[in-house]
Formats: structure tokens, C-alpha cells, sequence
């Protein structure tokens, strides 16, 4: 496939409403709708169309903490097989919340967030149903002017049914733990 490929030449629209609330928080909403043509194919490749509504806040309660989250919900699907039915259709949804915190000697950061995919064609044949969620917790120490010291936690896990048909667990943790010395210039 070629993923960026522009193949119906159709426009799309998007839209994007905020309001500041409060001098620490605002409230956004964006709307898009690409308005791909699903069935037409040019060189054996399709356009998907694809629609998503995300929800965010962003709280400053003081100058030393933040907290933002967002929420989407959307669908996506391609194409049509010779008896009409949709080739792929799909939807999801994910949400997270962020908060951070500096400190004198550097910020903490976490991070919680669940995810969906909603497989809506030929599950018997090609589930691709999942649920799941992350947990990410940083620290970041500045060392010099542009430079800082990173250590992150991540946490993954996710229930994906068609795992099983490979002979893995459809349930799924995967850990991780990274330190980084990050420069900006």
C-alpha cells in the first residue's frame, strides 16, 4: 500500500472550537471528516474515510502543574468487496490524562490512557478487536542549559483476541524502562 498516496482527490473538512474557562483552564473540540471515496481504486489503491471527534482540557492550577486530557472516538473504513460489503471498517476510541509537576530539582510527569479498536468486518475471518491501556510515569533533571537527564516507566497492556490464533496470549503486559540524556540546540 502506499499510505500517504492522495487517490480520490476529494476535499475534507475539519473544525476546531476552544474556550479558556478560567485563566487556568481551557476546553477544546476538533471535528474531522476526510470525506474519502472508500470504493474507488486507482492502481489497486483505495482511499479510507475516516471520521474522529476529540474532546481536550488543559488546567494550569498554579505555574508548577499541569494537567491535560484528551478523548477521541472515530471510525475509519476502505473499500467494498463484489457483494457490497465494506472491506474494512474499523472503530476506536483512546483516552488519556497527563499531569505534571516541577519541581526545584526537575518535573515528574504521569501518564494513564486506555484504548479501543472495534473491528466492524470479517471478524471471523481477521479479528481485530483490542483493548488495552498504558501507564507512563518520567523524571526529568536538567543537567546544563539545553541538556537534561530523562528516566521513564511504561506500562502496556492490552487483550487482542486474534492473538491466539497465532499461539500467543490474547492478554498482553509489556514493561519498559528507558534513561536518556537528552540535548537541545
Amino acid at each position: 500500500t502506499k499510505p500517504v498516496a492522495e487517490i480520490d482527490d476529494r476535499l475534507g473538512v475539519y473544525g476546531r472550537a476552544e474556550a479558556t474557562v478560567s485563566p487556568g483552564l481551557r476546553l477544546g473540540a476538533l471535528a474531522y471528516a476526510n470525506g474519502g471515496d472508500r470504493v474507488s481504486v486507482i492502481d489497486g489503491q483505495y482511499a479510507w474515510k475516516t471520521r474522529f471527534l476529540t474532546l481536550d482540557a488543559h488546567w494550569q492550577p498554579d505555574d508548577d502543574t499541569v494537567v491535560i486530557a484528551q478523548a477521541l472516538a472515530g471510525d475509519t473504513e476502505m473499500g467494498v468487496t463484489p457483494q457490497g460489503l465494506i472491506m474494512a471498517h474499523v472503530g476506536y476510541h483512546a483516552a488519556y490524562i497527563l499531569a505534571s509537576r516541577l519541581f526545584p530539582a526537575g518535573s515528574l510527569s504521569a501518564r494513564i490512557e486506555v484504548f479501543g479498536v472495534d473491528d466492524r468486518s470479517f471478524v471471523a475471518e481477521d479479528d481485530n478487536n483490542e483493548r488495552g491501556g498504558a501507564f507512563t510515569a518520567s523524571w526529568a533533571m536538567p543537567v546544563s542549559t539545553g541538556t537534561e537527564f530523562v528516566a521513564e516507566s511504561v506500562s502496556v497492556w492490552s487483550n487482542r483476541p486474534s492473538r491466539a490464533r497465532l499461539g500467543d496470549d490474547p492478554e498482553r503486559l509489556n514493561l519498559s524502562a528507558r534513561m536518556a540524556l537528552r540535548t537541545r540546540f
